[in-house]
């Protein structure tokens, strides 16, 4: 009895000892995972991480713009108590230019004429982020996305001046879900671009799927340019143009055999605006708007969708 008595002792001295070799800023979870937490700036804890790292931000307000180029980083922070405050800083909030990065559970405050959240890497995700605009509403696109394969999920977006998400620079098989995008004087979400050049960069196969968008001036969903794009199950009320497949809009590319379905739209002047060709409007449920479907060009097909008081 005794030698199991001192047995014991002895591993838990052992066990406690190296419980105390654990430094205080990381968090020990297992052997090949570990969490560094933020101790001064969120930049200082970045520009020092490896690939695969993983980061920590407390509760608290950080007055800086972040800038990624360190691929497969995490970091996460505590909902609205971890805060990226970029309103007095001279570019977005956050700008990812590595792949594989990850960015959730953090308010993030955009500047003035500038953008939220930046993503020019492939396979990123950006999840349960608050993303506000500068408090006049001047503030850009609150993500904008260059790059593929991203995931945009579970976000609150609100107050900007021009989209909540816009995809551009060719952007394919991205998925934008479930998130809630309000107060944008542009559009919910904008799939399309011109290039500095003035040449068009068409965006396709991407997925903009069980979002809640409202009070976009323009529309909920706008596909500027762009082909194989999934718009579905998505609630939108109180935008001008519930969903808009425009033609024209970015010269010389059309908005073609994209596929409208399940969307709830009500209280929007147009429930869905189809000028492309080709694109299947089928299942959606619009309501309250002054008009239900309008197809300005041939070849585009509507089946099934159900029009109250419009």
């Amino acid at each position: 009895m005794k030698k199991v008595l001192i047995i014991g002792l002895v591993l838990a001295i052992a066990l406690a000892g190296i419980g105390l070799m654990v430094p205080s800023q990381v968090q020990t979870v297992n052997a090949a995972y570990s969490i560094t937490w933020v101790t001064g700036t969120i930049q200082d804890a970045i520009d020092n991480a490896n690939p695969g790292d993983t980061i920590g931000v407390p509760r608290g307000t950080y007055n800086e713009a972040l800038v990624i180029n360190t691929p497969n980083l995490t970091i996460f922070g505590i909902g609205s108590r971890s805060v990226v405050d970029a309103s007095c800083t001279c570019s977005a909030a956050i700008s990812i230019q590595a792949s594989g990065v990850t960015i959730k559970g953090i308010k993030i405050i955009a500047k003035q004429y500038s953008d939220g959240i930046i993503v020019n890497g492939d396979c990123s995700v950006i999840m349960r982020n608050e993303i506000e605009g500068y408090p006049n509403g001047l503030s850009d696109d609150g993500i904008y996305l260059s790059s593929d394969y991203n995931t945009v999920t579970s976000n609150t977006i609100n107050n900007f001046s021009s989209n909540g998400i816009q995809l551009g620079g060719y952007g394919h098989d991205n998925k934008i879900r479930w998130n809630k995008i309000s107060n944008c004087n542009e559009d919910g979400v904008y799939i399309g671009e011109v290039d500095p050049q003035g040449l068009p960069q068409p965006g396709y196969s991407n997925e903009v799927t069980n979002n809640r968008i409202t009070q976009c001036g323009r529309s909920s969903v706008n596909i500027g340019a762009g082909s194989h794009n999934e718009v579905k199950n998505n609630t939108i009320k109180n935008c001008y143009y519930g969903v808009w497949l425009t033609v024209g809009h970015i010269p010389m590319v059309n908005s073609d055999f994209n596929n409208v379905s399940d969307n709830s739209i009500s209280h929007c002047d147009t429930g869905i605006s189809a000028h492309g060709e080709s694109n299947q409007l089928s299942h959606n449920r619009i309501k309250n708007c002054h008009i239900g479907i309008e197809l300005i060009r041939v070849g585009n097909e509507a089946l099934r969708n159900p029009l109250v008081y419009n």
